[in-house]
């Protein structure tokens, strides 16, 4: 099931910045976890990174770009969602990411999401 952009909107519009702060937390800790592990079967720097584009691409709330340089990755999503969904990203991916032992640099504006990180050295090991 996808959820339709006017529907986020209009459940955000209702609710104060801390209480998004604090739902993105909690499904952070284990979501993103859960859906890696259920699609992808591993929790990995390169699930997450499928993980976000078939987000993009199936669920529609966003238009993506994931760039690499050496071990440097850059995610921008531009969602066009408003700020608390930006602020919902932000902290459901600071959360997310602990589980693949990454910590992001996250930088956000009303229609943007940029996601900054390093990958782990192992990333480059065959399993």
């Amino acid at each position: 099931m996808t959820v339709q952009k006017d529907f986020i909107k209009t459940v955000l519009a209702l609710v104060d910045e801390p209480t998004v702060r604090g739902i993105a937390r909690k499904f952070g800790s284990h979501i993103l976890k859960d859906n890696l592990l259920f699609f992808f079967k591993e929790v990995s720097v390169n699930a997450f990174l499928a993980y976000v584009s078939n987000q993009c691409r199936y669920a529609g709330t966003a238009e993506h770009d994931i760039s690499m340089t050496g071990s440097h990755y850059t995610i921008t999503a531009n969602h066009g969602l408003g700020e608390k969904w930006s602020i919902f990203l932000k902290e459901f991916v600071l959360q997310g990411m602990k589980h693949i032992e990454v910590e992001p640099e996250v930088e956000i504006t009303e229609r943007t999401v940029v996601i900054k990180f390093a990958a782990p050295h192992d990333i480059f090991r065959d399993n």
